[in-house]
């Protein structure tokens, strides 16, 4: 018998690749439902002044950005692990981290 074709095999016998390695990908991706929309809603409301102000921070709080990352144990829905933040101090502070940004389509 020759080797099997990977195109044959089935969605849960092949091996994973990629993003699918990764569980956390699939788990974080779950977390930005409604819940997530309303706190966010609450940060921006209550906290519209960029939380960071790096060099370039446009000031006004466009996005909310968990203090400690869940994926290092902060809890994601709990207020006081979020603020208010601006695009760009966002991803700088992102980057420093070591995080990934999104490739754009």
């Amino acid at each position: 018998m020759g080797a099997r074709n990977p195109r044959l095999w089935g969605r849960f016998t092949r091996p994973r690749t990629g993003w699918e390695a990764r569980p956390s990908v699939g788990t974080v991706r779950g977390l930005y439902g409604s819940a997530w929309r309303q706190l966010r809603a609450r940060v921006l409301e209550e906290q519209p002044e960029c939380h960071w102000s790096f060099p370039g921070c446009t000031g006004k709080s466009t996005q909310a950005d968990h203090v400690l990352a869940i994926a290092h144990g902060g809890q994601p829905y709990d207020r006081s692990n979020v603020v208010g933040t601006c695009r760009s101090c966002h991803r700088k502070r992102t980057q420093s981290q070591g995080g990934r940004r999104r490739r754009q389509p």
